[in-house]
């Protein structure tokens, strides 16, 4: 019996592991280990570390790839999408493109999930709300700051990635682009290739 139970453990286990590295909360197409190692590198290669990460995510729209079709609307670069961006269409394929659309029609979450990303402090709209009130005071942003994101868009080979990512630290402070990344060869850092649609108070 005791070996019985032994195997059990062990078979569970494997089950566990496996559950855990293919798991896919977030999309169809990346598994959540991808998401959230890439987050942790991420965090790795910027100056300003992620620690405090909103719970929600940023919304891609469909102007965000394919741009403002509304001649009202069209402003250049503010309002050009991902598939007319000269950078993206420089490094991805047809096929990295028609993965990114694949990634985007499959985004099942609108929230991220504490136990994915134990490496952070994921916050809400309160703690915001504490970021706003304590600019105001002028005080050091110190711990008083935290970053927004939207889902990753990966390439076909993991090798490049898009990413919609706000660092807010209250009133008058605050910086939104969409960043394009590119892995460096030790995979555990990420390299700023280009970013577009900056706004920037």
């Amino acid at each position: 019996m005791p070996r019985l139970l032994s195997q059990a453990t062990i078979l569970i286990c494997i089950i566990h592991l496996v559950s855990n590295t293919y798991a896919q909360t977030y999309s169809d197409h990346v598994t959540d280990k991808e998401i959230t190692t890439f987050f942790k590198q991420l965090s790795a290669s910027m100056d300003q570390k992620i620690k405090r990460m909103d719970e929600e995510l940023i919304d891609w729209t469909y102007p965000d790839l394919y741009g403002e079709r509304d001649t009202l609307y069209q402003m250049g670069w503010l309002t050009r999408g991902i598939f007319q961006n000269d950078t993206v269409l420089h490094l991805f394929d047809t096929e990295d493109l028609g993965f990114i659309k694949k990634q985007y029609d499959a985004i099942a979450e609108s929230n991220w999930h504490e136990k994915h990303f134990m490496a952070f402090e994921l916050v809400d709209t309160i703690f915001y709300r504490k970021i706003l009130s304590h600019s105001y005071n002028n005080r050091k942003i110190g711990k008083w700051y935290a970053h927004s994101f939207s889902m990753p868009l990966f390439s076909v080979d993991k090798k490049y990635v898009i990413i919609q990512q706000e660092y807010y630290c209250g009133y008058m402070c605050s910086e939104y682009c969409v960043y394009l990344y590119e892995r460096v060869p030790d995979d555990k850092r990420w390299k700023l290739l280009a970013k577009w649609k900056c706004i920037k108070i």
